[in-house]
């Protein structure tokens, strides 16, 4: 490396370890934060900015970490919903969307030509049968709001109930509420207590289920392979991107007494940043000769690689409901994650039989000790995973809550739900799905809301 692109790096990541200080590590960092948003938010709601002030109402929700603060945060929208009505405020949250017309139209195109629409982020679990509504699901938080502006989601929810899959932690947001207020229930899938206990003191039509994107892994895909020899000690699959902090694993592995004898495969695809700057990163700790990079690789391409490997790490402070892990669990690779991710729930998939959680200042203390762990003797992650968190027995707890639903809601659903797979996009465990469906994806048409409108 150049003397300049070392100091690139060196800035690099001087300047994570300064974001992580202030995001999740310093209260008193966390403190000024939270005035920061708080300020602007009263300068936006003197001038009579509604709207934009919830939106900084909840950038204190979702980035300051401090539990008084997000408690504020919600009592802010409440009162907001209490003064001004919730329908009025799922329109604020609506005006703040960021709606790119061009992609409106795309996606309005794709409903017209199905079979699978929506970018391959909706899908029909059941048809409408008479008086009972159907069941479709739509993932990514950032096409909630295209929803809204591709479909009249008050004629939609009247023949469907609609479950929304968000893609990352922190409800309050404008893609999520925009979507309150109306007069028919939408499913949240929440596996986060923290959002849970937000969307219930909001109210309303939106409920959540203890369900989340990483639910869904395929375990058609993603499965053991007897007998595989380790030749990786830590695999990560992720994105080439900051939030996956690899950084991290960088450093730790430049301070282990192993660092010479542990090996490392990285699994990512670019975005945003470049496979080479991954490994400008690793070159400046000097450990780029202990890991194999691997970039768009095919599903079963990973899952020969999970079975290569010891362990998996997920080592980012905040994000979404990673699907990889529960890929790697499935793959019978042992998932490690650190104390604190999210907003530091500790998730019933990690438990003694499926990996374990790591101190963020442990890192190094954790792969010096990889080789005594006896990692096959204390470890069932595949059995736990099929058990408990197959798509199989994900549409088993939609089928009750749906049953919990009709109960409360004197509404009828056809609960005859097809099993889908998060594979990674959309799918069915039984692609002819697609075609027994197609009527029913040709009839969204007549949902859409005006072109015009």
């Amino acid at each position: 490396m150049t003397i300049k692109r070392k100091f690139a790096v060196w800035l690099y990541v001087r300047r994570m370890k300064l974001q992580e200080w202030v995001r999740f590590d310093s209260r008193v960092a966390a403190f000024f934060l939270f005035l920061a948003y708080e300020a602007q938010r009263w300068m936006l709601k003197a001038r009579g900015r509604h709207a934009q002030a919830l939106i900084f109402a909840a950038k204190i929700f979702r980035h300051v970490q401090s539990a008084r603060g997000r408690e504020y945060a919600v009592r802010l929208l409440e009162r907001e919903i209490r003064v001004r009505g919730m329908r009025v405020v799922a329109d604020d949250f609506f005006a703040c969307c960021n709606v790119d017309r061009n992609r409106v139209a795309a996606l309005r195109e794709g409903i017209i030509s199905p079979p699978r629409p929506f970018d391959k982020r909706l899908i029909i679990l059941s048809p409408p049968d008479g008086n009972k509504k159907g069941v479709v699901f739509v993932k990514f938080t950032d096409y909630f709001k295209y929803l809204r502006a591709v479909f009249d989601v008050s004629r939609l929810g009247r023949e469907y109930l609609i479950v929304l899959e968000p893609s990352s932690s922190g409800y309050f947001d404008e893609g999520i509420l925009c979507l309150m207020g109306h007069d028919f229930p939408i499913v949240v899938q929440t596996p986060e207590p923290v959002d849970r206990h937000l969307l219930d003191r909001v109210g309303g039509n939106l409920i959540p289920v203890d369900l989340g994107p990483n639910c869904w892994a395929d375990g058609r895909t993603f499965y053991p392979t007897q007998p595989t020899q380790k030749r990786y000690d830590v695999i990560m699959v992720a994105i080439w991107a900051d939030v996956k902090r690899h950084y991290h694993l960088f450093e730790a592995l430049s301070k282990s007494r192993r660092r010479d004898q542990i090996k490392v495969a990285l699994v990512g695809v670019p975005w945003p940043k470049t496979l080479e700057e991954i490994r400008d990163v690793a070159r400046y700790f000097s450990v780029d000769h202990c890991i194999e990079y691997f970039e768009r690789l095919s599903q079963p391409q990973v899952n020969a690689l999970l079975n290569q490997s010891k362990v998996f790490l997920l080592l980012s402070k905040k994000e979404g409901f990673n699907k990889a892990i529960i890929e790697a669990l499935h793959a019978d690779v042992p998932g490690f994650l650190l104390e604190g991710h999210n907003f530091g729930h500790h998730y019933a998939f990690i438990n003694p039989k499926t990996g374990g959680w790591i101190a963020p200042d442990r890192l190094t203390a954790f792969l010096d000790q990889l080789d005594t762990m006896r990692l096959e003797r204390r470890f069932a992650p595949h059995e736990w995973a099929s058990q408990n968190m197959s798509p199989e027995v994900s549409t088993a707890k939609i089928i009750a809550f749906l049953e919990a639903i009709e109960a409360k809601r004197g509404i009828e659903i056809n609960k005859n739900l097809a099993i889908k797979v998060n594979n990674p996009e959309y799918d069915y465990a039984d692609p002819a799905c697609w075609e027994r469906y197609a009527d029913a994806y040709k009839g969204l048409g007549r949902f859409l809301r005006d072109a015009t409108a």
